[in-house]
């Protein structure tokens, strides 16, 4: 962990990051660091492992994915469904749950208009109008409207989606310190802030997501909270085959790309090991899945070599416009994994 400590204390050192968790598994055991601080303006603020992360678009594969996976294991969802069999107005028959779990839906990547929305039905009404930019299944198009549609589905299947979410995964592999709205729980002040916008002042404790936030911070794209230490719980639930939320043959379906011969190789939900595109290293092995998310966090499975890598900033505080943890995160990772390949060499 060393070569990886330096890399992260250098990041702040030279401003590219406030501070970062960072958490291992590899062999085994688990190697867990902080470092910096989590506002730039309290020279006080020390990161520390009860520190609360947004985890922005981790929310898709921590939340959304996985209690989608939970839905078609309870037989309650069906890769094939169609999405109007859920949300009547929704006038795309081609578009199935598959599609919408691996970007393929032809929904677009965004669209600003977005900020005269003012609360969830307006932002069901807003999405549903939409048009869609290409034929379903023919390209992978990034999008945060199919994961919030995701997010109306699944509480048509299970009710309240915070709730259904709590007590399927959070509970189950004792992810006590994560969750949605931590401003509204008292836990504001262990969330690092992201940015500092005119609008809404300096963002602490609530998501900084634009369409979470009109969501009321619960949402299919955006809105959990977390730390390394929860995080590691599910990076390691998945890595070790699922247990006790998924069954082997729900697991499984992670395991493979649906999206083979277009643009990007995605599985449910997971960006799939696609050299070249992504930032997860140059040294990640052909079975490894990765996502990320707007704010500055990560994370990272590697089947093959049984390691898991979760690394949490806040990369937009105080200002956005910073892309430094593309670098700093595949800087990271290859450390991560040559020390590990160099280990099992000896």
């Amino acid at each position: 962990m060393n070569p990886v400590k330096e890399i992260l204390k250098q990041a702040v050192d030279e401003g590219k990051i406030p501070g970062a968790q960072l958490s291992v598994f590899h062999d085994g055991i688990i190697e867990e660091f902080n470092v910096g601080k989590t506002n730039v303006f309290d020279e006080t603020s020390l990161v520390n492992s009860q520190t609360l992360y947004d985890l922005a678009s981790l929310t898709k594969v921590v939340s959304t994915t996985t209690l989608a996976l939970i839905a078609l294991q309870e037989g309650k969802l069906h890769l094939e469904d169609r999405v109007n069999l859920y949300l009547v107005g929704f006038r795309h028959h081609e578009v199935t749950i598959k599609h919408l779990l691996t970007h393929t839906s032809g929904l677009c990547a965004d669209d600003k208009n977005y900020r005269s929305v003012r609360n969830p039905k307006e932002m069901l009404a807003f999405i549903l109008e939409k048009d869609l930019d290409f034929v379903p299944g023919s390209f992978v198009e990034y999008t945060d409207f199919g994961y919030i549609l995701l997010g109306f589905i699944l509480e048509k299947i299970y009710g309240n989606l915070e709730d259904a979410v709590t007590n399927k995964i959070l509970i189950p592999l004792n992810m006590s310190d994560t969750c949605f709205t931590p401003m509204k729980k008292g836990l504001a002040s262990r969330c690092a802030p992201t940015e500092l916008t005119l609008d809404r002042g300096l963002i602490q404790g609530e998501v900084h997501d634009g369409k979470a936030f009109r969501m009321d911070g619960v949402s299919g794209n955006a809105g959990l909270f977390s730390n390394a230490h929860d995080l590691m719980n599910f990076a390691r639930c998945l890595l070790l085959g699922g247990a006790p939320i998924l069954n082997p043959q729900t697991h499984g379906r992670l395991l493979s790309s649906y999206t083979d011969g277009l643009n990007l190789r995605r599985t449910l939900g997971w960006q799939f090991s696609d050299h070249g595109v992504s930032h997860f290293g140059d040294h990640a092995s052909d079975l490894t899945l990765f996502h990320t998310g707007f704010s500055g966090t990560s994370l990272c499975l590697d089947f093959k070599r049984r390691i898991a890598i979760v690394l949490l900033t806040n990369r937009v505080h105080p200002k956005r416009d910073n892309d430094a943890i593309k670098g700093i995160r595949n800087a990271v990772h290859d450390a991560i994994f040559v020390s590990f390949d160099e280990g099992q060499r000896k």
